[in-house]
């Protein structure tokens, strides 16, 4: 192919690829949003989780806990994180709760290798294994590494 013909070739598919853009409207992008259903109940969720087929993920909080705040606003409304959470059963317990707290802060007792760090994700089997832990926060590319790796622990593991 000469050249000259190369170049108006070039000139064409640019002209277009502009023209494409032009028509573009970026309030017709569409978002993807993930509702995720998190228990307050260890043993709903352990429930669900066993006729669910899927691993338990409990989020031990506080109300006073500026990093459990800063998990939940920054990675776990994360679209990508919402994705792979929906494999799991999510539980939200907070350790300090007024009527169950220290029920709360025995089963973290019972099944975290540092109880009473906060915030502490721990993923169980229904049967109460324990998969993988993690303790503190992690931004949204770490924890949906974290999540994809405990996935890869679980399937391993189902009876």
């Amino acid at each position: 192919m000469n050249r000259a013909l190369r170049r108006i070739l070039c000139i064409f598919f640019f002209m277009a690829s502009l023209f494409s853009c032009r028509n573009h409207d970026p309030s017709r992008v569409q978002t993807l949003h993930v509702d995720l259903t998190w228990h307050t109940n260890i043993e709903t969720a352990r429930e669900n989780a066993y006729w669910d087929t899927k691993p338990v993920l409990i989020l031990f909080t506080s109300d006073w806990c500026g990093a459990c705040k800063s998990l939940k606003a920054a990675t776990l409304t994360d679209q990508q994180v919402a994705l792979v959470l929906q494999k799991f059963v999510l539980v939200e317990l907070d350790i300090d709760h007024l009527t169950n707290g220290q029920a709360n802060r025995k089963l973290m007792e019972k099944i975290s290798k540092k109880p009473g760090w906060i915030p502490s994700t721990i993923i169980i089997t229904p049967w109460e294994k324990t998969l993988d832990e993690l303790i503190g926060t992690l931004g949204p590319v770490e924890f949906k590494k974290f999540l994809l790796s405990v996935l890869d622990k679980w399937i391993t593991d189902i009876p």
